[in-house]
């Protein structure tokens, strides 16, 4: 049985923040705070890395790793953007008392999901090319040539279109 989608089905109007004590409700703002602060600051930093690591054609690059740096930067910058402001707005609304409907929960959890799922599947392939890198220095260009990266971007896909409609 598939756990989120059982927790999708939860019934989030029940909890009460406006029954924090005001020590509490001081730390709740300033979490708030915080953490829209590190989404700005976070955004900032990916675009200025996403502008360095912007592919072009002439650069001199590492083949293979250019691509999955990018398309790793890619996704931090998603989280940024969308998944973390998200999170944070939802605690900010509900300690301002609005009332959430737990049918927009199902639909931003699968944003969340695809965020955090992308960015543990970049991390994992800058593991592997990185271990092939190191480990077999000679045989890199052969493993992170077109042909395999066009290989595991079909594999991606493939996964993407067998998960996404069953959430």
């Amino acid at each position: 049985m598939n756990f989120n989608a059982l927790v999708n089905r939860s019934n989030n109007t029940t909890t009460k923040l406006d029954l924090v004590p005001e020590i509490r409700t001081a730390e709740l703002q300033a979490w708030m705070v915080v953490a829209f602060t590190l989404c700005i600051i976070g955004s900032f930093n990916n675009i200025v890395v996403l502008l360095i690591t912007f592919p072009r054609s002439g650069r001199c690059k590492v083949a293979g790793l250019h691509t999955l740096i990018f398309h790793f930067i890619c996704i931090n910058l998603f989280l940024c953007l969308v998944d973390h402001p998200i999170r944070s707005g939802f605690v900010t609304a509900k300690y301002h008392g609005h009332i959430i409907q737990d049918s927009v929960c199902r639909y931003v959890h699968v944003f969340y999901n695809v965020g955090w799922i992308a960015l543990s599947w970049a991390d994992a392939a800058l593991a592997v090319n990185r271990i092939i890198a190191m480990f077999f220095p000679h045989k890199y260009r052969e493993w992170s040539s077109k042909s395999v990266n066009l290989v595991m971007g079909r594999a991606a896909l493939a996964h993407r279109l067998c998960v996404d409609p069953a959430r």
